[in-house]
C-alpha cells in the first residue's frame, strides 16, 4: 500500500537527511576522503578505465594538492595518453612536495633531456643522483645527462654500473650502444639492441634504434622487416606507418604504399591533411586524373569536404583550368558562412592573378560585409590600398588583420611596406622583422629584410638576419650566395671562404662556390691563385661572363693589362660574337686610358648589336662627359626604344631638365617610378619634379606628396628638400620646417634648398630669418633657378630687417 505524505512532512524529511547528510560528511577527515579517492582511482586504473581514473585523481587532489602518489599516478597516465606537459607539471609539483621523491625526478630528468633542455636535466638527475647513487633508472639518467654534456667516460661508468645491478636495463644500454655507434662499431651496437629488445620488446625507444642501425649498416631487407614490426607492434604509431609507405614507393610497391597511407589516415590526428597527402600521392604515381578522382570523392563523401572543394580549385587553376575552378568556388560561395567566405577570399586570389582587381575588390567587401574581422580579406583589401598609394588606409587596415592574426608574416609584410612608403623606417624595420621571426626566417622573407637593412646601411644586422636564416635553411643557395657577397662587400674573406665551402656540399653550388673564393683571393692580392680559379669557370657555359669578367678585373688589378687583352682576343677568335668579350676590352682599354679607342669599340658593339643595353649606355655617358647633350639624347633614346632599359631613360630626364623640357623629364621619371617604385631616388626625382613645376596642379601636388612620403626618414638632404617642399605645397608648415632645416644646413649652397627653407620660415613669419635665407637663395640663383620671380615676390613682401636682428 502506498501512503502519500503531506508535503510539509516531505520538506521535513529532506530538511532532516541533509542535516545527517552534513554531519556525516563532517565525520569524514579530509585524509579519509583523499584515500578514498585514491583507492578509486587506482581500482579504475587497473581496470583499464584510464579516464575515470584521472576524474578520481584530480578528486583527490582538489582535496590535497600536495599528495604526492595521486601527482606521480596521475602524471604516469597523462604519459600514456600523450599529454606530456601536463604529465611533467604533475611531476614537478610532486618533486617539490616531496624533496626525497626520486620517481618524479628520474622522469623529470629524461623529459628534459628529450626537449634538449640539459641544463635541467642534469639539475634533476643530480637531486636523484644525491638520494640513490646505487639505484639503476638514477644511475641511467644521470649517465644519459653526463653523456649529452660530453662527459663520456663518467657516463659509460655509470651505465655500466647500473648494468651490473640490472644487465638488461634498457636505459643504460642504450648510453653503452650509443658509444659504440659513435666509434662506428655499428654491428656490436645492433647486436647489443637485439639483446636488450628481447627484454624489452614493448620499448618504442628501442625499435627505433633497431631500425636505424639496420639503415646505417645498408641492410635494407631487414631495415623494411623492421618497419613492418613498428606498425604492427605499435599500431597508433603513425610516423612508421609514413615511412613504411615511403618505402614501398621507394621500392615500386605503390599498392602497399597507397595502403599505409589510408592506414595513417585512419589514425592521424588532422585525418584532412593525411586524406590530401594520399591524392598527392595518387597524382605523383598515378597521375593527376587519379588525384582529382580522389579528391572529388572526399569532396563527397566527407562530412567536412571543403578543404578537398579547395585542394581541387587549386588544382584546376594551376593547371589552366581556371573556369572549372571558378565554377567549384561559386557553388560554394553562396550565403554567409565561414566556407562561403573562404571561397570568395580564394576568388579574390585568382582575380588578383588575373589582375581583376575591381572583382577582386568587390569579393573582398562581399566577405567583409558579413565578417569585418576576416583576416584574409583584410590582408587583401590592405594589399589593394597599398597598391593604390593609399598608405594611411593600407596601415589601418593591415593593423586590424594583425589585431586577428598576430604572427602573419604575410600581413607583417605589407604592413612593413606600407610604412616603409608612408616614410616610417622604425615601424617598417619593426615588421620586417616580425615577419620574418614569424615565418622561421623564410627566406624570401628574410631576403627582404636584408634588402630594407642593407639601403639604410645597416651591414651587421643585414649579416646578423642572413646567418640566422641560413642557419635555418643551410641548403638554401640563394641565402648561402647572399651571404657570401655581404661578406665579400665587408672584405671578410675567411667568412666568404667559410660560405664558399658551404655552397660547395650542395648539388649545383659548386660553381658559385668558385666565384666566391675567386673574389675573396683577389681581394686578398692573391691574383695567381683568383686567376686560375677565374679561368676554370670560364669554360663553363653558365659562369662564363661572370668568370670573365672577374678574370679581367683581377688580371687589371694584377697590372697585367696586356695578359687581359690577349685573354679577351682568344675568346673572341674561338666565339667572334661574344658581346661580353668584346665589351671587356673596351674596358681594359678606357681603364689603361685608352678612351677614344674604347668609345671606337663601344660603337662597333653597338652597330653589330643594337639590341644590348650596355653600349647605350657606355656612349651616351661618354658625350655627357664631353658636354655633348644632344649626342647622348640621341644615343640615350635610340636606346630606350631597342631595350627600355631604365638607366638610358635616366639620362634622358636628366638632359630634360638641363633644357628645361619638364612634362618630358617627368614621364621620364615616371617611367622609371613606375617600373620600381621601390627605389627611393626615382620616387624622390618624379615628386621633386611634380612639386618644383607643377605646384599649380591640385593633383599633381597631392600626388607629389604621397610619393614623397617613403622619403620622410631619409637623411639624405636632397630627399629631405623634396619630402619638405610637398608638405609646403600641402600647408604643413611645421612639418615641411623639420625637414627642410637640415636639408639647408647640409646643402647651404643650394639656391633651391634655401628657397624652399626660406618661404617655409615666412609662412611660420619668421620674417627675419626668412629674410636672410632668401637673401641667400638670391645670391646663389643663376639663370636655371626655377623660382626667380617667387623669390623676387618673396622678398618684397617681406618687412625689413627688424633694428634688433
Amino acid at each position: 500500500m502506498i501512503v502519500e505524505t503531506s508535503r510539509k512532512s516531505r520538506r521535513s524529511a529532506f530538511f532532516a537527511l541533509a542535516i545527517a547528510a552534513t554531519v556525516l560528511a563532517a565525520c569524514d577527515s579530509v585524509e579519509e576522503r583523499v584515500a578514498t579517492h585514491f583507492e578509486r582511482a587506482q581500482e579504475l586504473a587497473e581496470a583499464g578505465e584510464t579516464a575515470k581514473a584521472i576524474v578520481e585523481y584530480r578528486n583527490a587532489i582538489s582535496l590535497k594538492a600536495d599528495h604526492v602518489p595521486s601527482r606521480l599516478a596521475i602524471a604516469e597516465l597523462l604519459e600514456e595518453d600523450g599529454k606530456l606537459a601536463e604529465a611533467v607539471r604533475h611531476y614537478q609539483i610532486a618533486a617539490e612536495n616531496d624533496v626525497k621523491n626520486i620517481r618524479s625526478r628520474v622522469r623529470l630528468s629524461q623529459y628534459m633531456l628529450v626537449t634538449r633542455n640539459i641544463d635541467r636535466a642534469l639539475e634533476f638527475s643530480e637531486q636523484a643522483y644525491e638520494l640513490a647513487p646505487e639505484d639503476p633508472d638514477v644511475l641511467a639518467v644521470r649517465s644519459a645527462t653526463a653523456y649529452q654534456l660530453n662527459e663520456k667516460d663518467f657516463a659509460l661508468e655509470l651505465a655500466r654500473k647500473a648494468i651490473a645491478s640490472e644487465p638488461d636495463h634498457a636505459a643504460a644500454n642504450v648510453v653503452l650502444i650509443t658509444e659504440r655507434v659513435e666509434s662506428g662499431e655499428l654491428s656490436e651496437a645492433l647486436s647489443m639492441t637485439d639483446s636488450v629488445i628481447a627484454v624489452h620488446d614493448e620499448d618504442l625507444s628501442l625499435h627505433l634504434l633497431r631500425l636505424r642501425l639496420l639503415e646505417l649498416t645498408g641492410q635494407q631487407e631487414l631495415a623494411l622487416e623492421q618497419l613492418i614490426t613498428l606498425t604492427t607492434k605499435f599500431p597508433d604509431l603513425g610516423s612508421a606507418k609514413q615511412a613504411l609507405a615511403r618505402r614501398y614507393t621507394q621500392l615500386g610497391d605503390l599498392e602497399k604504399a597507397e595502403e599505409q597511407l589510408r592506414a595513417y589516415a585512419g589514425i592521424a590526428a588532422d585525418k584532412t591533411e593525411a586524406n590530401l597527402a594520399i591524392a598527392q600521392f595518387l597524382m605523383r604515381t598515378q597521375g593527376v586524373d587519379a588525384g582529382v578522382a580522389e579528391l572529388r570523392r572526399l569532396a563527397e563523401e566527407e562530412e567536412n569536404g571543403w578543404p578537398y572543394t579547395r585542394a581541387l580549385a587549386s588544382l584546376f587553376y594551376a593547371r589552366d583550368r581556371a573556369e572549372d575552378a571558378r565554377t567549384m568556388l561559386n557553388e560554394v560561395a553562396v550565403g554567409d558562412s565561414a566556407i562561403a567566405n573562404e571561397a570568395r577570399v580564394m576568388l579574390a586570389r585568382f582575380a588578383l592573378q588575373e589582375d581583376d582587381k575591381e572583382r577582386a575588390r568587390s569579393l573582398i567587401e562581399e566577405v567583409l560585409a558579413t565578417d569585418s574581422a576576416n583576416a584574409d580579406a583584410l590582408t587583401m583589401r590592405g594589399a589593394l590600398e597599398l597598391d593604390a598609394d593609399e598608405y594611411g588606409k593600407a596601415i589601418e587596415t593591415l593593423r586590424n588583420a594583425l589585431a586577428q592574426n598576430a604572427t602573419d608574416s604575410r600581413t607583417q609584410r605589407l604592413l612593413g611596406r606600407a610604412y616603409l612608403l608612408n616614410g616610417n623606417d622604425a615601424l617598417a624595420a619593426d615588421q620586417f622583422a616580425n615577419a620574418t621571426r614569424n615565418s622561421d626566417y623564410a627566406p624570401d622573407v628574410a631576403q627582404e629584410y636584408v634588402q630594407f637593412l642593407l639601403r639604410r646601411g645597416r651591414i651587421d644586422g643585414a649579416e646578423a638576419v642572413l646567418s640566422e636564416a641560413v642557419r635555418r635553411s643551410p641548403t638554401n643557395r640563394t641565402l648561402l650566395t647572399a651571404l657570401a657577397q655581404l661578406r665579400l662587400r665587408q672584405q671578410d674573406w675567411v667568412g666568404a671562404e667559410t660560405v664558399a665551402n658551404q655552397l660547395r656540399e650542395l648539388e649545383g653550388g659548386g660553381t658559385v662556390a668558385e666565384q666566391v673564393l675567386a673574389a675573396s683571393l683577389s681581394g686578398q692580392e692573391k691574383y695567381e691563385e683568383s686567376g686560375d680559379i677565374l679561368r676554370s669557370l670560364v669554360t663553363d657555359s653558365e659562369t662564363r661572363d661572370q668568370a670573365m669578367a672577374g678574370l679581367v678585373n683581377t688580371l687589371i688589378a694584377d697590372g697585367k693589362a696586356e695578359e687581359a687583352r690577349t685573354f679577351l682576343n682568344d675568346v673572341l677568335v674561338e666565339n667572334p660574337g661574344n658581346v661580353q668579350a668584346r665589351l671587356l676590352q673596351a674596358s681594359v682599354e678606357l681603364r689603361e686610358g685608352n678612351g677614344d679607342l674604347a668609345k671606337e669599340m663601344v660603337e662597333r658593339v653597338n652597330a653589330d648589336f643594337p639590341n644590348q643595353p650596355a653600349p647605350y649606355l657606355f656612349l651616351a655617358q661618354s658625350e655627357l662627359r664631353d658636354g655633348n647633350l644632344d649626342r647622348a639624347y640621341e644615343i640615350a633614346s635610340a636606346g630606350v626604344d631597342e631595350t627600355g632599359a631604365l638607366n638610358l631613360r635616366l639620362i634622358i630626364a636628366g638632359i630634360d631638365e638641363k633644357r628645361g623640357n619638364v612634362d618630358g623629364a617627368i614621364a621620364q621619371y615616371d617611367a622609371i617610378f613606375t617600373a620600381r617604385p621601390d627605389s627611393m631616388v626615382a620616387a624622390n626625382n618624379l615628386a621633386s619634379m611634380l612639386s618644383m613645376h607643377k605646384a599649380d596642379d591640385p593633383e599633381a601636388v597631392q600626388r607629389a606628396q604621397t610619393i614623397a612620403l617613403r622619403l620622410r626618414s631619409s637623411d639624405v638632404p636632397e630627399m629631405q628638400d623634396t619630402f619638405g617642399w610637398t608638405l609646403y605645397l600641402n600647408g604643413d608648415y611645421r612639418g615641411a620646417l623639420q625637414a627642410l632645416k637640415p636639408a639647408a644646413e647640409k646643402l647651404p649652397e643650394n639656391p633651391i634648398v634655401l628657397y624652399h627653407y626660406g618661404m617655409t620660415l615666412k609662412a611660420l613669419e619668421r620674417n627675419d630669418e626668412a629674410r636672410s635665407v632668401l637673401d641667400r637663395a638670391a645670391a646663389l640663383a643663376d639663370d636655371k633657378f626655377p623660382y626667380p620671380d617667387g623669390l623676387e615676390q618673396a622678398l618684397a613682401d617681406l618687412p625689413p630687417v627688424s633694428s634688433n636682428q
